[in-house]
């Protein structure tokens, strides 16, 4: 079952659409083309949003200064054909580059053959959200910093998803609430991903600050409290939610520790990232939530014996 956001479900876009394969490949083709694209965009801003930086301009190299002429921005191919060198002054680009570019096209093309033809608005907001969380997994490990735009973009993606799926009228992508009056009893109405959104961000707040209270000291970051926001907006105020946070944390836990262990020199100066273990927690939670959730469900709440 492919797991929408805000809903568990395949909703709003359910049909299955038949293509010819030759146009499936075209599709395909287009899409992991388009991921090199957005690939390339991203080693910019990956490179300028810390730096608060505009996202506008022409790319320069970082030695001589001179402006990257447009027949050396083609994704891959041009770091390929200049061996991964200014034209200019020579210098050396990183091979990190490239290798973006291809997690990006490749991310995209699996997300293509993830949602099918049939599903053309989840697949435009996953890669909203995916290649908002390489572009964050990234920055957030280099630099501890998880830029607002980020996490924005992934919100207005979840959300964005659900008021199309209320507007085709996906109805079980809403939250009612019950309210009574002295003129009587009615429900309103909210969309499930701006309650997960809500849920996550107050959630993980008022955690943080009774941990940073016991530990008198600093737990966890805003930004990484507001990534668990945006996660909410796809994830719903459900066990996914709460699934999400602890993968990562898990996560966070066995990778950093065992690094902590390895650098043990360096250990006391180390401070390792939460951010990326959030952005991979994600990304399995969206293309997998579903059974996960009900595995967990499964153990914890067996079916009665027959």
């Amino acid at each position: 079952m492919l797991y929408a956001p805000g809903s568990g479900v395949i909703a709003p876009e359910r049909r299955a659409v038949a293509m010819e394969p030759q146009l499936y490949a075209v599709f395909a083709t287009f899409s992991g083309l388009l991921g090199l694209c957005v690939g390339s965009f991203l080693n910019v801003a990956i490179c300028r949003l810390p730096e608060d930086e505009s996202l506008g301009g022409r790319s320069h190299c970082t030695s001589c200064g001179k402006e990257i002429l447009a027949r050396d921005l083609i994704p891959v191919l041009s770091q390929l054909l200049l061996r991964s060198r200014c034209r200019f002054c020579g210098a050396r680009f990183s091979y990190r580059y490239m290798a973006i570019e291809l997690i990006t096209g490749l991310v995209f093309l699996g997300l293509f053959f993830y949602c099918g033809p049939g599903r053309p608005v989840l697949l435009v907001a996953l890669w909203i959200c995916f290649a908002s969380l390489i572009a964050l997994f990234v920055i957030d490990w280099q630099t501890t910093l998880i830029p607002h735009p980020l996490w924005i973009a992934i919100l207005v993606a979840g959300v964005g998803y659900d008021i199309y799926g209320l507007a085709v009228g996906a109805h079980e992508m809403m939250v009612l609430f019950p309210v009574t009056t002295a003129g009587g009893q009615f429900a309103v109405a909210l969309p499930r991903s701006v309650i997960g959104a809500l849920v996550g961000l107050i959630g993980l707040r008022v955690f943080v600050f009774l941990a940073d209270l016991a530990f008198r000291k600093e737990t966890m970051g805003f930004g990484d409290i507001y990534l668990t926001g945006a996660a909410g907006a796809f994830l719903g105020p459900g066990i996914e939610l709460v699934l999400y946070i602890v993968i990562a944390a898990f996560a966070g836990a066995l990778i950093g520790g065992t690094w902590m262990l390895w650098h043990r020199k360096e250990r006391e100066d180390t401070v390792i990232p939460f951010g990326p273990f959030l952005a991979v927690s994600l990304a399995v939670m969206i293309l997998w939530g579903d059974v996960i959730a009900n595995a967990v469900r499964g153990y914890l709440f067996p079916p009665p014996p027959v």
